[in-house]
C-alpha cells in the first residue's frame, strides 16, 4: 500500500523553465543575438545552480572569459528575485496534491530555502512534509541519500513510497533503493528515453492517481 509520495519540483510539479533561462543567460550576461533558448536550458537543468552554470558557460562558448564562481553567484542573486515571475505548477498539479490525502515529499537539487521560496509562492507548500533541498543532506540527487531522507521524516518504508519525476536523476537514485517505485513524468525537462527504466510511465499528472491506488 502506497502511503507516502516523494515528488521533483522543477519540471514535475513546477514549469519554472521560463525563469531559469532568465537567469541563466543574464548570469553569463549574454546579448540577446547569443542567448541560450529555453530548450538548450532545459537540457541543462536538474544536477542544480552551479552545474547548471558550468554546463551553460560550455555551451556559450565561454570558458574563457567567464568564471564559474562570478556567474553562478549572478545567477544565484537574480534567481532569488525572479523564481516565480513566468513559474506556475503544471495544470492538474493542484488538483491532485489537493485530493491525495498521503503524506508528500519535494525532494529537488535546488537549495532548500530556494525551493520553498517557489513553493510558497505557488501556494503549493502547505501540501507536503517535507521539503529536501540540495543543501538539506549531505549529498543531493542521483544520490539515493536525499530520498531516505524523506522517507526517515515522513515515517515511511520503501515499499510504501513512490518517487515521481521528470529526469533520470530522479530516476536512478529510486532504482538504488529496494522496495521504492519510480514514475517517469515525460512533460518535464528530462532527455529522450530517460524513463526506461522507471516502473511507470506517465504523461498526464492525473494518470498518478491509479498508480498510487494501486488500481494498475
Amino acid at each position: 500500500m502506497i502511503k507516502a509520495i516523494i515528488f521533483d519540483l522543477d519540471g514535475t510539479l513546477v514549469n519554472s523553465l521560463k525563469d531559469i533561462t532568465k537567469g541563466v543567460n543574464y548570469a553569463l550576461d549574454l546579448t540577446d543575438g547569443d542567448q541560450l533558448s529555453t530548450f538548450e536550458v532545459s537540457k541543462m537543468i536538474g544536477n542544480g545552480a552551479p552545474a547548471l552554470i558550468r554546463e551553460a558557460i560550455r555551451k556559450a562558448g565561454l570558458e574563457h572569459c567567464r568564471t564559474d564562481k562570478d556567474c553562478i553567484d549572478k545567477y544565484l542573486l537574480y534567481y532569488a528575485e525572479h523564481a516565480v515571475d513566468y513559474a506556475k505548477p503544471y495544470p492538474g498539479v493542484v488538483d491532485l496534491l489537493s485530493s491525495l490525502d498521503m503524506k508528500k515529499a519535494v525532494v529537488t537539487n535546488k537549495i532548500e530555502s530556494m525551493a520553498r521560496k517557489v513553493l510558497v509562492a505557488l501556494d503549493l507548500l502547505k501540501y507536503f512534509d517535507i521539503i529536501v533541498g540540495s543543501d538539506t543532506t549531505c549529498a543531493q540527487k542521483p544520490s539515493s541519500v536525499p530520498y531516505r531522507r524523506a522517507m526517515k521524516n515522513m515515517g515511511v518504508v520503501p515499499e510504501e513510497t513512490i518517487v515521481v519525476g521528470d529526469s533520470e536523476i530522479d530516476i536512478r537514485p529510486a532504482k538504488l533503493i529496494p522496495g521504492l517505485r519510480c514514475v517517469a513524468c515525460i512533460w518535464g525537462y528530462g532527455k529522450p528515453g530517460f524513463q526506461w527504466n522507471a516502473d511507470y510511465t506517465i504523461d498526464d499528472i492525473s494518470k498518478l492517481i491509479p498508480i498510487v491506488k494501486e488500481k494498475v
